[in-house]
């Protein structure tokens, strides 16, 4: 072969062979990702302010929806402002004349006939946690003993309180006391707070310091999924 052929003939070699992994690749079927097992199930949260939607520009933005979107959820929200495992709210906190605490919604959530149950928050405890540490944890342990029992075989989850403010000794005790009560009855613990903090200082409305905006709902979306994973 001359020379001046060579370079044509290993030109058109390559051109074979890039076609050929071209239909190869076009033949071959891709990986599709398996869906989580939970896909399709039905899911309530039960929550305060954070759970409800505040500050999401959308209720679709809001990190319950986004966390059910994700896992293929069917949501049930039954988040209530200004409600804690312990705090019961009013028209200041949930827009309600009377709105119960945690506790108070187990009836309700296990009307829905969930698969799931995801029960979040206690920053509205975060006062009461300071002056009478034993009924908080109280009211915690008996949320979950009761989900436990009215629906057995659920799965249940736990989603400790945030803070848009410092993480000082009320929080990481009331996040402890939460993560032991979930450790008792079987239900997923996860913290907003540790290892590091989930909420920025970037993330809080300014008008409104007590609530996040959707990058805040986001991350806490993204925080939730990351441990179901």
């Amino acid at each position: 072969m001359s020379p001046r052929r060579l370079p044509v003939v290993l030109i058109a070699v390559a051109i074979v062979l890039v076609v050929a992994a071209s239909i190869f690749a076009l033949q071959t079927p891709r990986a599709v990702p398996e869906p989580p097992a939970d896909f399709g199930k039905n899911a309530v949260f039960i929550g305060d302010s954070y759970t409800q939607g505040t500050g999401a520009s959308s209720p679709s933005l809001r990190w319950t929806s986004l966390v059910a979107a994700q896992r293929g959820w069917q949501e049930t929200n039954l988040g209530l402002g200004g409600t804690g495992y312990l705090r019961t709210a009013g028209l200041q906190g949930c827009g309600r004349p009377s709105c119960p605490n945690y506790q108070g919604v187990v009836d309700q959530a296990v009307a829905a006939d969930p698969d799931v149950v995801v029960v979040a928050g206690g920053q509205n405890d975060f006062k009461a946690f300071e002056s009478d540490p034993k009924s908080v944890t109280k009211a915690i342990d008996q949320t979950y003993a009761a989900l436990r029992r009215e629906l057995p075989d659920a799965r249940l989850i736990a989603v400790g309180p945030s803070t848009p403010g410092r993480v000082n000794a009320t929080v990481t005790g009331l996040d402890s006391a939460v993560e032991r009560a979930a450790k008792a009855n079987d239900v997923v613990f996860i913290s907003l707070i540790k290892p590091t903090p989930v909420i920025t200082p970037a993330m809080v409305i300014p008008d409104d310091p007590a609530h996040v905006n959707d990058d805040g709902h986001r991350a806490i979306a993204d925080r939730v999924l990351d441990a179901l994973n």
